[in-house]
């Protein structure tokens, strides 16, 4: 494979289609100019897909993009999804190594943001498309869509939200077979007993976000009254923190995830596990202590919150009269939001008020393990990485797939980024980087897929 992949990569790392809130918590992206930019530069780059006779491009919401490719005789399958976002969360540039957006090439890693989430995904796909569209679209065989969004890291109402409408029009009463969207990745080092694992995400977790407000007297802080709003506030956040929801195992996807994982350890571990997860209904005791302990299954078991938001007081000497917290919820696919709310205020006590601001989303249902979809995902992995250990899982976050998921029967969230444990902080994080081996690797994974769903090629 030619450098010139990886040069593109840097130059898309460079646009700086920075995502955010206003000074009023409304979602806006910091520069318009800058998602235009990428989007004239992918446009040029990739002309063998976007001016294809077999594609049809639709700029959606001036911002987003949609691909419709479609071969020259209809097919007997449903048309697929593919999704990928090119806005990126702020930084702090003063934590990063190198600078965020100038995308430097150092010991065989492009360090910048966007670079795992989710510009790296986008620009491996299109790699992948580009070739196959110029060498082999006489092969073309399946109808499917892709779809660039702008907004998903402030919750892709004005992107994935309005590509959805646009899908359907365009779907004509028909379902699509499946979604193909970020999410899970490969974790290196997973457990030292086991191989490099791929989580494919089949689920993802629900979103709230809750708000705290109390309300008392202002005065003089000179003559300080027992309680104040303030004081109130810190006892409900500190009670909330405190609260544990419930732990779920038993018919759980973390449940599928280790019978899954069981195939990948050695003989004696092996048959131990096995037999424990089919009594699981006796051994339930026990598996949900051991598995918590673990901060990355044990949020995995139930639905987490934390407080992102602290607000009250305006002056140093005035007791304030008002404080208010923002809390995020992640709500587990077996809870609801009735029970975790009512838990919520249970906590925070009678003279604090909880209300759910904005959308509440509940999880998704699951998708199937058995489909076509899940195999060929599968498949690609153990072509371009035939040493990885292969998993369903439950993605803690929120994809853009939450806007489309009611158009398909399925919904995968994975990208085949190979990454450490202690690496997953790089997301959202500082000095988010991706290796150019592992680059390389997710272009020939996304080939390899469209291989054996869009195309008539021999599969490899």
């Amino acid at each position: 494979m030619s450098e010139e992949p990886i040069s593109r990569l840097r130059d898309v790392l460079k646009f700086k289609t920075v995502s955010d809130l206003d000074g009023n918590g409304e979602p806006i992206l910091l520069d318009v100019s800058e998602t235009k930019k990428f989007n004239q530069y992918i446009t040029k780059c990739f002309s063998e897909v976007f001016e294809h006779s077999m594609v049809e491009c639709h700029v959606v919401n001036e911002l987003s993009i949609l691909l419709h490719v479609r071969p020259p005789e209809p097919s007997d399958r449903d048309p697929f999804l593919f999704v990928a976002h090119s806005d990126v969360v702020p930084v702090d540039e003063t934590k990063w190594k190198h600078p965020p957006f100038e995308a430097v090439l150092e010991d065989g890693f492009v360090y910048g943001r966007g670079a795992l989430d989710d510009k790296g995904s986008l620009m491996a796909f299109l790699e992948a498309l580009h070739v196959l569209m110029r060498d082999n679209s006489d092969y073309l065989d399946r109808e499917f869509f892709v779809a660039l969004t702008h907004d998903e890291e402030i919750q892709g109402f004005q992107g994935a939200a309005n590509v959805s409408l646009k899908v359907q029009e365009l779907l004509q009463g028909r379902e699509l077979e499946f979604i193909l969207d970020e999410g899970l990745i490969i974790l290196e080092d997973f457990k030292a007993v086991l191989p490099p694992m791929a989580f494919i995400g089949v689920c993802e977790k629900g979103y709230m976000d809750c708000k705290l407000s109390v309300n008392t007297d202002a005065g003089h802080s000179s003559i300080p009254p027992v309680e104040t709003a303030v004081t109130q506030m810190a006892e409900a956040v500190v009670s909330i923190n405190r609260t544990s929801f419930p732990l779920h195992f038993g018919n759980s996807i973390l449940h599928m995830t280790l019978s899954h994982i069981a195939a990948y350890l050695p003989f004696i571990p092996k048959i131990v596990l096995k037999l424990l997860l089919s009594t699981v209904r006796l051994t339930d005791w026990l598996w949900k202590p051991v598995l918590s302990l673990d901060r990355l299954t044990g949020n995995l078991m139930q639905t987490t919150k934390v407080c992102t938001m602290l607000r009250g007081g305006v002056q140093r000497n005035v007791i304030p009269s008002c404080a208010e917290a923002m809390v995020n919820v992640r709500l587990h696919p077996s809870d609801s939001k009735h029970d975790i709310l009512a838990r919520m205020r249970q906590a925070a006590g009678r003279h604090v008020t909880v209300e759910v601001v904005g959308r509440c989303w509940e999880p998704p249902r699951c998708s199937s393990v058995q489909s076509s979809a899940y195999k060929s995902i599968c498949a690609s992995i153990r072509s371009v990485l035939p040493h990885v250990g292969i998993a369903p899982g439950l993605l803690t976050g929120m994809t853009d797939s939450r806007h489309l998921a009611h158009l398909a029967r399925d919904v995968y969230r994975f990208c085949p980024y190979v990454i450490k444990r202690s690496e997953l902080v790089m997301i959202h994080g500082h000095n988010e980087r991706i290796s150019v081996t592992n680059y390389r690797q997710v272009i020939a994974f996304y080939t390899n897929f469209l291989l054996r769903e869009a195309f008539s090629v021999k599969r490899h």
